[in-house]
């Protein structure tokens, strides 16, 4: 079994990122540099976040409370190669996000496989991007 890693801001390697954040007391969703992204950082250094997923068109980032500590599960990463194994699914958020954070929706990505009888299965479902939120001006 491989160790995880203990969660530092060093293992979140995208410019550019959205966030859903389970803290102790609430729920926040946003990007890398919006308010909600300052709240995250200190709930980070509080010891107050039960689980994180930073995403983006590229890849997923998951970290969670292991015991005493936050930590960080290997990325997953989008599959581009074969566009007909991937479903893309959105999802529209509850509406006491979608007036505390102007998000409306969340694609999520699933990715395909076949198993040995030739059914089709969910291998592997990342979170994608969030939609509806703030533009760059807004901020």
């Amino acid at each position: 079994m491989t160790k995880l890693k203990k969660f530092s801001w060093d293992e979140v390697k995208m410019e550019e990122f959205q966030f859903i954040a389970h803290l102790l007391d609430r729920v926040l969703i946003g990007e890398n540099g919006d308010e909600s992204f300052e709240q995250l950082r200190e709930a980070v250094e509080q010891d107050a976040v039960w689980e994180v997923h930073f995403f983006n068109t590229r890849q997923e980032i998951f970290a969670a409370r292991e015991g005493e500590e936050l930590v960080v599960y290997q990325p997953l990463m989008h599959r581009e190669d074969c566009p007909e194994r991937m479903v893309a699914r959105i999802y529209k958020l509850d509406e006491s996000f979608t007036s505390k954070f102007t998000y409306k929706t969340l694609e999520v990505r699933e990715y395909l496989d076949f198993d040995d009888d030739g059914l089709a299965y969910v291998a592997r479902t990342v979170l994608y991007k969030l939609e509806g939120g703030p533009t760059k001006d807004d901020r």
